[in-house]
């Protein structure tokens, strides 16, 4: 590659500047992302860390240039190697039109943190993204989902998450964008399969109108003649749902499967009760309470150990919420913090409590199966409430005992 460059370049040279560019981006990046980062002051150029990341951002430079070259050849024009650089780190295609999406240098570094299981990483993943998720109209569950799904989770043979599959092509938003809205669209169709009998057309039907405009809802009444007074005339109900379907905006669209995906929540939910409270005639609901309760206590008692294990602040922000019960505003106040960022800190929080939760091992035995189906009933929205309430009780509890015994 270093020959397509051109003649009279000294390669030592070359590669001596390559170093020194690639050496300021990772000191750089790693400083947002991991714990342990690179400096040239204490690190060198042979440590395992930086060869790493040297290769990682190497390729994506290699990858930008080489394009830009096939470009270049094509207008017959010159483009300098580092002039692709800057142009790629300012986020902007080599030929100064169109955007990558965000910065590839600066995305490889936080997908390979991730890789890594860097908080630092994680965290800064969640909150620099979750913008990005609010302008593409997903839910905030959706979102969460999709976050736990393509970067928390850790599947197949590689034991890496989805995110690993980003390659710096294009920055990370871009990818996020279409996986997010491809994990969307997947989440609805198997919600059809799965929920199709639960909610019936007719009421589809009236959820979706009750979404519509005064315009959206004439133009339904004109094109099916609903208001003819010949019955025969009615198009069948999933058919006049499907041309609505057409016909809304793509945040109506949204709203409406959210909806729908709330209704099925809270079926789920029943039906989880339903069955718990009657596996034989014989048996009274108490051993289903005595289990519940049971299960609250396991994890309560763990979460409470767990939650330790965050940073200072992020310890002192759960505590406030699930022990002391204040309001996201009060705790802004004490830590310094707005509101929203408050809010995005305790669902953070939350689906790193579940991480833990999840790849946490009782140690006594014989109580590994009783927790996985624990874990199982905290992931009904009831559930986790319950649980925030028995933490509520237990604190309160032990302040109790601790003035009685002064």
């Amino acid at each position: 590659m270093l020959a397509d460059l051109g003649e009279g370049i000294d390669e030592a040279e070359l590669i001596e500047r390559i170093l020194m560019r690639i050496s300021v981006w990772v000191e750089e990046y790693t400083q947002l992302f991991f714990e342990k980062p690179w400096s040239t002051e204490s690190g060198s150029y042979e440590d395992s860390s930086f060869i790493r990341w040297a290769e990682k951002l190497w390729n994506v430079w290699k990858y930008h240039w080489e394009s830009a070259q096939k470009t270049a050849k094509r207008n017959k024009i010159d483009i300098d190697l580092f002039e692709v650089a800057e142009m790629v780190h300012l986020e902007t295609g080599y030929t100064g039109e169109g955007k990558l999406g965000g910065n590839p240098f600066r995305d490889i570094l936080l997908v390979d943190a991730i890789n890594q299981g860097e908080q630092l990483a994680f965290t800064f993943f969640y909150e620099d993204y979750l913008g990005l998720a609010m302008k593409i109209k997903l839910t905030e569950d959706c979102w969460h989902d999709f976050y736990v799904s393509h970067v928390i989770d850790r599947k197949g043979e590689s034991g890496l998450p989805a995110i690993a599959n980003y390659d710096g092509k294009a920055g990370l938003a871009r990818w996020v964008d279409k996986s997010a809205i491809r994990f969307h669209s997947n989440q609805v169709r198997r919600f059809r399969r799965k929920q199709g009998n639960s909610i019936t057309p007719s009421e589809k039907l009236e959820i979706l109108l009750s979404l519509c405009t005064g315009e959206q809802i004439r133009a339904y009444e004109e094109y099916y003649e609903i208001n003819s007074p010949d019955r025969k005339k009615l198009i069948a109900i999933k058919i006049r749902l499907e041309w609505l379907t057409q016909q809304v905006t793509q945040e109506q669209k949204l709203k409406y499967h959210k909806i729908l995906g709330e209704l099925t929540a809270n079926q789920q939910y029943q039906d989880h009760q339903e069955s718990s409270q009657s596996n034989s005639s014989e048996e009274s609901s108490a051993p289903t309470d005595d289990k519940r309760n049971e299960c609250l206590a396991m994890l309560g008692r763990i979460v409470l150990n767990l939650i330790n294990s965050f940073s200072v602040k992020d310890t002192l922000i759960f505590k406030l919420q699930l022990l002391d019960g204040l309001k996201q505003e009060e705790i802004g106040r004490i830590v310094g913090k707005d509101k929203g960022q408050i809010s995005r800190d305790l669902k953070r929080m939350k689906l790193e409590l579940l991480k833990k939760l999840a790849s946490y091992t009782p140690e006594a035995p014989g109580k590994k199966e009783k927790y996985e189906q624990c874990l199982e009933l905290l992931t009904l929205p009831a559930f986790f409430e319950e649980l925030a309430s028995w933490l509520k009780e237990e604190n309160n509890a032990s302040q109790d005992e601790e003035r009685n015994e002064q």
